[in-house]
């Protein structure tokens, strides 16, 4: 097995598959790795010792059986082929690919590996996006991401550039569908995920690379999610070096600089985190208890920032996990007090990270320890809403808006999903009106610790790449509504959550979606505010409060009215051209990009300009500029892009030093002005540059 860990003796068991394949006397079974006449299909380790460090053996308390049969292997021997991949798990996938690409049985055997691996490949992919996992440049997401494009490389190694996968990925669902309905049921979500990837990978591919520094390939690897196996692959088949040294530097780099992010909640130094290895903390603060008075101080440590450590053997304090962050309050000592500004988890103990606020605290003292009970009981309202919020949005959206992150605290929660295109109004609306319709029945909250195969037998939601403790879970229902595993704090019954309130809805990457939310007196206060606003508005306008919209886009109209009486004479002489403009444009993804200096134009004539292409088209970026009164730059884009995450704000405040100005405006158009007329040529490059690092970085997230 491992070099530590439980471990015995083993057997392999091997297929004989006829003495006419045996190539000589070397070949038996112990060499079936490199002779055909051999399958090893089976294998079993008899579980008798734990080996230590030193190689120490030490007998188990348990012994047992570990075994394992590959399933493809086992099912090419049943079948009487060669190969897995001659077996109905693969061949109606390479069939189905031959077929697409028009390939003659010689062509497919002539590129017989490539074959195996697309296959293969797809098989994989198409069962981990069914499962709610998206391509990205972290965890699971990271292996998907890999093993599509190993796939693509391979398809580019037969000759092949337009893009197959969702054709191989369609053959896996059409074989596996019966047996796994989620595929069938996902079809047109996992193909649509599998061609938006290969088109990214192929642009990528497209793009070129030269010769590659290591902080190239790192940039490539955690910009654009290319492995850097493929990216030594391809250059090495161009004569380019690849400095993997570099890479490796700088991935350490990048890893040193997440295990600083991660430690800076809880700055312990290596001989703290030892010590606290060897201690460990019940924690009795189910369903909701706050107070303890008999906890014993079993630990205190300094921490790097002043503030010290207190480990307890029982606590009812929360320790940050599952989104919900951690509990703070106060211990009560024989002679002194302790503020716990946070409550955080390090191995088995549950850490109180905090102040003496008065006399000392020691080790083997008694203490009170109080928990914040407002603090609690909002974040536990919060926690709640959460997993109704999660029900409501797959009701509403569909089985995959399935939770990709979250936050929960006092103030208020955020949850993340997967989703290609913002929420409308109305169905934020639909999900708040279950949310609260859910609230309002007051239904009952029952927390249950069951076995993991208890939890997926009733259904349970539980999400890929978390790991479950297999003898023992906590599922947490909401009557029939809801059905989560989850550790945190929650109210006993869902009336006493209040209210429920969105407060927005955001991009927070590609195919990313983030909903922020508040619930019980912050749901209060959002509404008293806004009614506050809306009745102060109706005062301005003069207008009863239902009146109000249609009030105001009157008002707008008669604004837009007046500016453009204002500038019509002007306008009329620097018009520019957006047909002409569209016709220059190059097409990126589907965005149509235009980079252009005019000469007469001046700030007004490039604001009309977007507004002119916003009705002429849909998904664009323009960053242009003129010199019709100064000089004056301006980027915009189109609505959707914005939805996405594109801002032109930062862009245009960067290059308006250029030209000796300063700049700002919205996230869809934002303009500079300056007087320097000599840095305008600059700057337009520099903005150009920006916008399409922006839109590149919109499209690889």
């Amino acid at each position: 097995m491992a070099e530590t860990g439980p471990c015995g003796p083993c057997s392999e068991i091997h297929f004989d598959r006829g003495a006419e394949l045996s190539e000589g006397p070397e070949c038996i079974p112990d060499h079936s790795e490199t002779c055909p006449r051999w399958l090893e299909f089976w294998n079993l380790v008899f579980m008798q010792f734990d080996r230590a460090g030193d190689g120490t053996l030490t007998p188990l308390p348990f012994k047992s059986v570990d075994t394992g049969m590959g399933l493809e292997r086992t099912t090419a021997i049943l079948q009487g082929v060669e190969s897995n991949y001659q077996t109905d798990l693969f061949a109606p996938i390479i069939d189905r690919l031959a077929a697409h690409l028009g390939h003659r049985p010689e062509q497919v055997e002539a590129e017989r590996f490539s074959y195996q691996v697309v296959a293969d490949h797809s098989r994989a992919m198409t069962f981990l996006i069914g499962e709610g996992v998206k391509p990205s440049n972290e965890g699971a997401g990271y292996v998907l991401r890999r093993i599509m494009r190993r796939a693509v490389r391979h398809l580019r190694l037969m000759g092949i550039r337009e893009p197959v996968l969702a054709e191989t990925c369609g053959a896996v669902i059409d074989l596996m569908g019966a047996a796994y309905p989620t595929l069938a049921d996902e079809r047109e979500r996992i193909l649509d995920e599998v061609q938006a990837e290969e088109a990214k990978f192929a642009r990528t591919l497209e793009a070129g690379t030269g010769e590659i520094s290591g902080e190239e390939a790192f940039r490539l690897h955690d910009t654009f999610g290319f492995p850097i196996d493929l990216t030594v692959e391809i250059a090495a088949e161009r004569s380019v070096r690849v400095d993997r040294a570099g890479f490796e530097a700088a991935m350490a780099e990048q890893r040193e600089r997440s295990r600083r992010s991660v430690a800076s909640a809880l700055p312990l130094d290596s001989a703290v985190e030892l010590e606290l290895e060897k201690l460990e903390s019940a924690f009795v603060g189910y369903p909701n208890q706050t107070r303890l008075d008999d906890a014993v101080v079993s630990g205190i440590f300094p921490l790097a920032d002043e503030r010290n450590a207190v480990i307890l053997d029982r606590t009812p304090f929360y320790a940050e996990g599952g989104g919900q962050i951690g509990d703070q309050g106060r211990l009560m000592g024989p002679h002194g007090r302790f503020a716990v500004e946070d409550t955080q988890r390090r191995g088995n103990a549950i850490v109180h990270v905090g102040r003496v606020i008065d006399g000392k605290i020691k080790v083997s003292d008694t203490v009170e320890a109080h928990v914040n009970e407002r603090r609690r009981a909002a974040a536990a309202r919060n926690h709640t809403a959460t997993h109704l919020l999660h029900r409501a949005l797959r009701d509403v959206l569909g089985e995959q808006a399935k939770q990709a992150g979250s936050w929960v605290g006092p103030e208020g929660l955020r949850f993340d999903f997967p989703a290609a295109k913002a929420s409308s109004r109305d169905e934020l609306r639909q999900v708040e009106r279950i949310v609260n319709a859910q609230i309002r029945r007051n239904a009952a909250v029952i927390p249950t610790q069951m076995s993991l195969s208890e939890a997926q037998e009733l259904g349970a939601d539980m999400f890929f790449g978390d790991k479950y403790l297999p003898e023992s879970v906590r599922v947490v229902r909401v009557d029939s509504f809801s059905m989560e595993l989850c550790g945190g704090t929650h109210v006993a019954a869902t009336g006493q959550i209040g209210s429920f309130r969105i407060t927005g809805e955001s991009s927070i990457g590609a195919g990313l979606r983030r909903i922020e939310a508040v619930t019980g007196e912050g749901a209060e206060e959002l509404v008293a505010s806004q009614l506050e606003t809306l009745r102060a508005t109706a005062a301005l306008l003069g207008a009863p409060e239902d009146e109000v919209p249609t009030r105001v886009e009157t008002l707008l109209s008669r604004v837009r009215t007046a500016e453009r009486g204002a500038r019509s004479a002007p306008e009329a002489a620097v018009r520019l051209d957006v047909a002409a403009t569209l016709a220059a444009a190059q097409e990126a993804d589907g965005t149509k990009v235009m980079v252009e200096r005019f000469a007469e134009a001046d700030a007004d004539a490039l604001r009309l300009l977007a507004d002119d292409l916003r009705a002429a088209t849909g998904r664009f970026l323009v960053v242009a500029a003129g010199a019709g009164n100064g000089p004056a730059l301006m980027v915009a884009a189109s609505r959707d892009l914005v939805g996405e995450g594109f801002d032109a704000v930062p862009i245009v405040r960067q290059v308006a030093p250029l030209i000796g100005g300063g700049g700002g405006g919205r996230a869809e158009l934002a303009q500079a002005g300056g007087k320097n007329l000599a840095g305008l040529d600059e700057a337009l490059r520099e903005a150009g540059r920006l916008a399409l690092e922006a839109l590149a970085n919109l499209e690889t997230a």
